[in-house]
């Protein structure tokens, strides 16, 4: 668990003391401080990704990349093409590239560090 989630827990069971309608307003709150602190989701990823290219995007889990499918004309295969992968080189984690293939907005580009910082930390 990162420090900044072991601060919010700390601070949610310090607040048990307040009354009910103070307790909902904090909740609300907190919620929105939780979910900024928590790595977004494949599926958070692929949205975003889907809203801004325009195309269903998908996140391949055994070789870590995120991708669209095109139908190639001649033979009627579907091509995957990559938009970014992620590369571990080492077992410590020092040796890392995120290699991304577009030009995306800060934010999208900010989504997907952070879905691979928290796919780090899980492993």
């Amino acid at each position: 668990m990162s420090k900044e989630l072991e601060t919010f827990n700390i601070i949610s069971d310090k607040l048990n003391g307040f009354e009910h309608y103070e307790q909902v307003e904090i909740n609300k709150q907190l919620e929105i401080i939780l979910q900024a602190l928590t790595p977004p989701t494949e599926e958070e990823v692929c949205k975003a990704l889907s809203e801004e290219l325009g195309v269903s995007i998908y996140y391949n889990q055994l070789h870590r990349y995120f991708y669209y499918e095109v139908l190639e004309i001649v033979g009627r295969n579907k091509k995957e093409i990559i938009i970014c992968t992620f590369t571990k080189r080492s077992q410590n984690h020092k040796n890392e590239t995120l290699e991304i293939k577009y030009d995306f907005t800060p934010h999208i580009i900010t989504m997907i560090s952070r879905f691979y910082k928290g796919k780090i930390k899980n492993e």
